[in-house]
């Protein structure tokens, strides 16, 4: 039985299971934002709740500029977005 791994999304503060998160990650070497990568990629990273409310909030607050620490792309934001839908 594998352990339960806890996370916190940035928008609404609740702790729930990594599977249940959506992880944005800003990779070390490269700095390139991806959406959702495998685990094994290394740099700094958020979780958002699947909840578009949630996603919106953070969005609206700028809430992934701050913890990636980067200006993020129109391109990129509507990609988050619809994947709340």
């Amino acid at each position: 039985m594998s352990k339960m791994i806890l996370r916190k999304c940035i928008s609404c503060n609740q702790l729930k299971d990594r599977a249940m998160l959506l992880r944005v990650i800003k990779l070390y070497d490269s700095h390139e934002i991806v959406i959702s990568p495998n685990s094994k990629q290394f740099g700094r990273s958020l979780y958002l709740c699947y909840n578009s409310d949630c996603i919106q909030l953070a969005i609206k607050k700028k809430r992934l500029q701050k913890f990636l620490r980067r200006e993020l792309s129109e391109e990129l934001i509507l990609k988050i977005k619809k994947l709340a839908e």
